[in-house]
């Protein structure tokens, strides 16, 4: 605003700066969280995909859930989002 330029549509991001590594701390801790998101998706698909083939393959919901080691309840749940 000082040199007379237009700043009416200007984006202003703040970035804070703590020091002592404690900024690359939680920009890994972050990174660590995203990480655990993306692998718990991934996760949750390959056991709906695994729960729809073992019934395809005619098992049972308690074969199935022995095999998966979840409870019949979770095959279920598995079965219905798949």
């Amino acid at each position: 605003m000082l040199t007379g330029a237009d700043v009416s549509d200007a984006t202003v991001v703040i970035t804070p700066d703590v020091g002592d590594g404690l900024d690359e701390r939680a920009r890994s801790a972050r990174e660590a969280i995203a990480a655990a998101g993306r692998a718990t998706r991934e996760a949750a698909a390959q056991s709906r995909k695994v729960a729809r083939d073992l019934s395809r393959a005619g098992l049972s919901g308690r074969d199935i859930a022995a095999i998966l080691k979840v409870s019949a309840q979770r095959v279920s749940q598995l079965l219905k989002s798949a």
